[in-house]
């Protein structure tokens, strides 16, 4: 690598520097200057007092002995001063919605050092003409006009709260600092008095304050600037990365003195443009093709919530590594857990009950970052059949478990005070129970977290609502990172763009460089519109971009191994397809006549799908012996079309005992809707039993209808309501299904007599020796001289199935209605009784009623017919028994767990 940006500085400051001690050098970061240090000691010899090192940022607040406060911090402070213009009252959590983009205009607006009358008055002007019309002007051109009339009024409200005030923001700093330096301030001149030379390296994007901080600067402190460009972008008037060293060769002397010859982009290269279908692949190329070779990698993240699996990934070998970024606190584990009980609470507080799904949330965190198991409590909750519980419900789940366990759901006090004094108890109880030194470390800062947010609370009245918290909270864990220790110079570098800023690599790797990240999506969030910015010489997304663009081609003109890893067309994320970035597009244009060797990778993944190879159980007499204790009273229909449908899936639910977990469901799925119209029928019918069916019958029954239906739905749900709008259409869907079924019977009955023998009826038989069979039947009526056996349905549904030839075909076909159906009518025939008609009443159909099992075009079923399913039923048990091993069957359509 040639002579890096660093080695420059430390020459400048050595060949033009007699007084180091006495010397200042500004940075546009913090981390430049450690390298600056390091080479310099590398090159001193003997002892000797380094420069200052400052950021440009530090050196204004040290010179105005203010201070810019961090944004959120600062937004506090400005709603009180929005409070005093606005009469309407608005609530914090609307106002954070538009108030940043005001303070940044603001600090544009000060940055620039813009005549604000002269700019207010433009603009009054301005939409005076837009909103111009001969038609009466809509409410929407009102409300807009009237926030631009406030907007002269926002500003100076604030310029006057913070007159005295020791803190600011970025524009008023730099605004601030010039007119000091222009006005020849005692105390300004008095500190600067203190350097002998002042330096500037490494900048690019200036504001109009700071343009003319270094024009003062210059003059009258001996201050100079090093500038770090290349000529193949500053000499091309198209390319956005010179657009602003164009600007001041162009009009400022102290770049014409520092200028450089230097062209990276013809000297010998080698980059990699590597494509991937997924961000797997590209963190996996990035540890398979790192070298330690190189004397100095930097790995950078143009999305930097990559960090933890950048991390998870890295190779065991990499042993001196650094990351600048620090892990973001919203990315954590533990950032989600206290997410979920703030959540959980904030709904309690509303609702006065606590979501299932939360408190299901809370604890499988719970059990992933502390010692103790709550599995127990995870299990109650996923038994249960409702989506709410009480406080008192939660309390006798978690009675059993510990304080820590049942301080997590104790319903918190609706004040914001005590609120916080219970979240911190909640941490200061957990951090007990951590079974990780990350996890500890991230407990630690959310801890801080709160009490800075406790320290607000008191601070400002209108942060008083608990309902604010969750908000608070997000907003400081998404600004606040956990710094990881490692070694600032150390062989590898991990860092975000910025960072990288007067930093040279021999290695450089980019990792997801596409577009919409590197660069972000064009965008320019302003209340001022584009054309009286650029009237104005205020910055706009142009600006952006070439600020953008110069940090990428700055990073990699020294570089001599460079790779881009990009995710390319083929892959979709939530914007569409992938496009790389357009800064790959560049230079395959840029420099195709160069000596840049540029080399283009695809990545095939060497992972290729192998087929799930088919499980086989061996039976064995453990096997035997369990089968014989799980249906020692009696094998179900259900576990019989089980095996007959997949023995795999037999053997894990009966043998093993392994279902599949309900998911809670936000809606009544329509299974839970069923459950009730068949509870209600059955209570409906129940006082009528072995009664003939007349009219008198029936008129009570559609007298109790609401009756029973709604207590079988207050049964089902614990916080069914009619008020609730999705309840009270479910409500209605299912008496309209029952209306409907009354309504067949009574249409029945007028023809024939009519009359139930038995509901929900248990029924249990010995069909050999050696096996008994149960179940249980929905209904059994007789009508006329006919017996028919009716089973309710609620879900999917195939009539055609009804339909067979022959019992040796249903066997064959695995027809479960049929199986389920001839078994009922087995676990009820007696000897000398009549053949009876096996019947299905699909709820989801009611206008069809009953729709019969025939069997060769007979829907009666007789009795040898009765005996030879029964023979085949034997063969299917003893065939459970017998199977040499329990296979998947790949026709399976309802295997659930080894499809």
């Amino acid at each position: 690598m040639s002579k890096s940006f660093i080695e420059h500085i430390c020459q400048q400051l050595l060949e033009h520097s007699n007084d180091l001690e006495n010397t200042l050098v500004l940075t546009p970061s913090k981390r430049s200057s450690l390298y600056i240090t390091q080479h310099l000691k590398q090159t001193l010899k003997g002892a000797c007092i380094l420069p200052s090192f400052k950021s440009i940022e530090e050196f204004a607040t040290l010179l105005l002995k203010t201070e810019i406060l961090p944004s959120t911090e600062f937004l506090f402070k400005f709603y009180s001063v929005y409070q005093k213009v606005n009469t309407k009252e608005e609530d914090f959590q609307n106002f954070l919605n538009w108030a940043p983009t005001l303070i940044s205009d603001f600090s544009d607006l000060d940055g620039q050092l813009i005549d604000t009358q002269d700019f207010f008055n433009y603009c009054k002007n301005y939409f005076k003409m837009q909103q111009w019309s001969l038609e009466e002007q809509t409410e929407i051109q009102k409300n807009y006009l009237i926030f631009w009339s406030k907007f002269e009024s926002y500003y100076n409200l604030l310029q006057d709260f913070l007159k005295d005030k020791p803190y600011t923001y970025r524009g008023q700093l730099f605004k601030h600092l010039y007119l000091a330096l222009k006005e020849g301030s005692e105390k300004v001149n008095k500190q600067l008095a203190e350097f002998k030379k002042i330096y500037f390296a490494g900048f690019n994007a200036l504001t109009k304050a700071e343009e003319k901080i270094i024009d003062l600067l210059i003059k009258k402190y001996n201050a100079e600037l090093i500038f770090d460009f290349d000529y193949s972008y500053v000499n091309n008037k198209n390319h956005y990365a010179g657009f602003f060293l164009r600007k001041y060769l162009k009009e400022k002397s102290w770049v014409q003195t520092n200028k450089q010859t230097h062209n990276y982009f013809q000297s010998k290269k080698h980059i990699e443009l590597v494509s991937a279908n997924n961000e797997r692949e590209l963190v996996r190329y990035v540890w398979s093709s790192y070298s330690k070779k190189d004397k100095s990698n930097v790995l950078v993240l143009a999305n930097e919530d990559h960090l933890p699996v950048i991390l998870n990934e890295m190779r065991d070998d990499v042993e001196q590594v650094n990351v600048s970024l620090g892990l973001s606190l919203k990315n954590s584990l533990i950032f989600s857990f206290y997410q979920e009980i703030i959540t959980n609470q904030l709904f309690y507080a509303k609702h006065k009950r606590f979501h299932i799904k939360h408190l299901i949330s809370i604890f499988k965190t719970f059990n992933l970052i502390q010692n103790q198991s709550t599995s127990e409590v995870l299990k109650k909750l996923k038994s249960l059949h409702y989506l709410y519980l009480d406080s008192e419900q939660i309390k006798q789940i978690t009675q059993s478990e510990n304080a820590v366990v049942t301080h997590l759901v104790q319903p918190l006090k609706y004040d914001i005070e005590d609120y916080l004094k219970a979240l911190l108890e909640i941490v200061h109880n957990l951090d007990q129970n951590l079974n990780h030194a990350i996890y500890k470390e991230q407990n630690f800062h959310i801890q801080k977290l709160f009490k800075n947010i406790t320290h607000l609370t008191s601070e400002y009245s209108f942060l008083n609502k608990p309902s604010l918290l969750e908000l608070l909270f997000k907003t400081y864990s998404s600004e606040h990172k956990i710094d990881l220790i490692g070694d600032a110079i150390g062989e590898l570098q991990i860092m975000g763009i910025l960072e990288t800023r007067l930093l040279d690599f021999e290695s450089v790797t980019l990792i997801n460089a596409n577009e919409g990240v590197f660069p972000k999506f064009k965008s320019d969030v302003s209340f001022i519109p584009y054309e009286i910015k650029k009237y104005f010489h205020l910055p706009t997304y142009k600006e952006k971009e070439a600020i953008f663009s110069y940090h990428f081609f700055r990073l990699i003109q020294r570089a001599k191994h460079i790779k881009i890893l990009f995710l390319n067309n083929n892959t979709f994320d939530s914007l569409g397809s992938a496009e790389p970035s357009r800064f790959i597009h560049q230079l395959k244009e840029e420099l195709k006549d160069t000596e840049v060797n540029i080399e283009f990778k695809l990545l095939q993944t060497n992972e290729t799908l192998k087929p799930i190879q088919p499980q086989s159980i061996e039976n064995s007499d453990e096997i035997k012996q369990k089968l014989s204790e799980v249906f020692k009273e009696g094998f179900s229909a259900s576990a019989i079309t089980c095996f007959l449908n997949c023995p795999l899936d037999f053997y894990y639910k009966y043998v093993l005992n392994i279902r599949s977990e309900n998911e809670i469901e936000e809606q009544v799925s329509s299974k839970a809707i069923g459950n009730v119209i068949h509870e209600a029928l059955f209570n409906l019918y129940k006082p009528f039993l072995n009664r003939p069916f007349d009219k008198r019958v029936f008129d009570n029954i559609n007298k109790n209808i609401d009756q029973e239906l709604l207590k079988a739905f207050k049964e089902s749900f614990q916080h069914f309501s009619m008020q609730d709008g999705h309840f009270l259409i479910q409500y209605n869907l299912a008496k309209k299904t029952i209306l409907s079924a009354v309504k067949q019977d009574l249409k029945k009955s007028k023809n024939t007599p009519f009359k139930l023998l038995a509901l929900e009826e248990k029924a249990h038989r010995k069909i050999d020796a050696n096996f008994i069979i149960k179940g249980i039947i929905d209904r059994i009526e007789q009508n006329g001289s006919t017996i028919k056996i009716v089973d309710y349905k609620t879900g999917h549904f195939e009539s055609r199935l009804l339909k067979t030839k022959s019992i040796e075909q249903i066997f064959e076909q695995k027809n479960n209605y049929a199986i389920q159906l001839l078994f009922y009518a087995l676990l009820t025939y007696k000897e000398g009784g009549n053949s009876p008609s096996l019947n299905i009443f699909h709820l989801k159909e009611p206008h069809k009623h009953l729709q019969s099992l025939s069997i060769d075009s007979e829907n009666m079923i007789t009795i040898d017919q009765l005996k030879e399913f029964k023979t085949a039923l034997i063969q299917s048990i003893q065939s459970i028994y017998n199977t040499a091993s329990f296979e998947h069957n790949k026709d399976s359509k309802y295997c659930n767990f080894c499809n």
